[in-house]
């Protein structure tokens, strides 16, 4: 990694406005989320914030991102043509003079720090959000981002090493606005009633982009089993995405339609976690995923696949199952825990390093630092 040199002298950081370009696989998903997060809490007037993403995108996250003041750029995907890729990020780079460019795709974080580094762009960060078994493209392309990085990150310890081996990195949390998604029983009823949830029965829920990764095909494959023991149980899913049809159609297959919700991609995710009575998590792989922090902050019960990094659980009201373990255990589980209360877990995340408040300020340190 390069050096820096922080010399006393420079001048004061308070008259620069930093100009950032974050760049993502999609405008979709929890990283997104993250970012405006964040920004919500950092002097607006400090930042010139783009985001650089990959391939169609729906109004409603379009309309998320302009709300806080970025700007975005939508650019053709590499399976698309990885030609038009790379032209489309060397055109923005030379034209929009970065301070910074912010790479949030993980393995792929190479493809736009080398067109950074050929830009001329002195900082340029490699950001890990995930944590999985390697293979030989993995591996190389772990390798490829480190060379042209000049400062790496990670959402946790599982995710850095993932992706940076033993070198260093900086950890910033996925912290969220924990009051925002405190237990409140009046939103509760009032979601509930919403979504028409009856009084005697229970929901089970889960936030994740239709993929592979978050294995929904495992989910409702459990939820099956589970609506097998007891009737008045229901099942959330949010969100969207490439394998959306696929699933409900094996919803369809199982005669599941009158008990599934789908609602995709909603603005008040953070409601429907407090009408949850559970929320699972089977995903094949996560570095620290952002939906299982929200849940934990909303006070649900929570089962992860052990797949998930660890470090994913903050609060007492969490458990881990083996990633192999079969239809009849998850779901025999599962019914133990639709019995369990909502807690409290707002402080235990807080000490964490979960509270968006405090963690917005170190990131604003951090991206002036680097810049001096």
């Amino acid at each position: 990694m390069e050096k820096r040199l922080v010399r006393s002298n420079e001048s004061d950081m308070s008259t620069k406005i930093i100009k950032i370009a974050y760049c993502l696989s999609g405008l979709d998903g929890g990283v997104g989320n993250l970012i405006i997060n964040y920004f919500k809490q950092m002097p607006k007037s400090e930042y010139i914030v783009d985001i650089i993403a990959q391939g169609p995108s729906n109004e409603l996250y379009m309309e998320q991102y302009k709300a806080v003041g970025f700007n975005v750029y939508l650019i053709p995907t590499k399976k698309e043509s990885l030609f038009k890729n790379l032209s489309s990020l060397y055109k923005l780079m030379r034209s929009n003079n970065y301070d910074i460019v912010h790479a949030n795709m993980t393995l792929t974080n190479f493809f736009p720090l080398s067109v950074a580094a050929m830009s001329g762009i002195k900082v340029r960060i490699s950001h890990s959000h995930q944590a999985c078994k390697h293979n030989i493209k993995s591996l190389a392309l772990a390798y490829l981002s480190k060379i042209v990085a000049t400062d790496y990150i990670a959402c946790g310890t599982e995710a850095g090493k993932y992706l940076f081996g033993k070198s260093e990195f900086k950890i910033l949390k996925n912290a969220i606005e924990l009051e925002k998604y405190k237990f409140d029983n009046s939103i509760r009823e009032k979601e509930r009633e919403l979504i028409g949830i009856k009084p005697h029965e229970r929901l089970i829920g889960h936030i994740g982009r239709f993929t592979w990764q978050k294995n929904h095909a495992l989910l409702i494959d459990i939820f099956e089993e589970i609506h097998k023991r007891n009737i008045n149980v229901k099942l959330l899913l949010i969100g969207e995405g490439e394998l959306e049809e696929s699933i409900k159609e094996h919803v369809k297959q199982k005669g599941l339609e009158d008990f599934v919700i789908f609602c995709g991609v909603i603005p008040d995710v953070n409601c429907k976690l407090q009408a949850m009575d559970l929320f699972i998590l089977p995903s094949l792989y996560e570095g620290l995923s952002i939906a299982a922090i929200e849940a934990q902050a909303s006070g649900t019960p929570c089962i992860f696949s052990s797949a998930i990094a660890k470090e994913t659980k903050v609060a007492d009201n969490v458990k881990f199952i083996n990633s192999s373990a079969s239809i009849d255990e998850w779901s025999r589980i599962c019914l133990e825990k639709l019995n369990m209360s909502k807690t409290d877990n707002s402080i235990e995340l807080a000490t964490a390093g979960y509270d968006i408040s405090i963690e917005a300020n170190k990131l604003d340190q951090y991206y002036k630092e680097i810049i001096l």
